[in-house]
């Protein structure tokens, strides 16, 4: 989670390397995520990165 759109790119490409390096561990056996997702707290809208990293305010998670 990030306070606000400043930080996406560095969490972006912090969760895409983690992605990676789990990926490379052939004893982890996990399987690919089924998405990954930077929350927000101070942003507009919801929206999905090229890299397909979705970035989501904290306000769009209500009941």
């Amino acid at each position: 989670m990030k306070l606000s759109e400043e930080k996406v790119p560095a969490a972006e490409r912090n969760l895409l390397r983690l992605r990676d390096k789990i990926a490379r561990n052939p004893a982890a056996r996990n399987a690919n995520p089924s998405f990954l997702a930077v929350l927000v707290g101070k942003a507009s809208f919801c929206r999905r990165t090229p890299n397909g990293v979705f970035v989501v305010p904290i306000t769009e998670l209500g009941a």
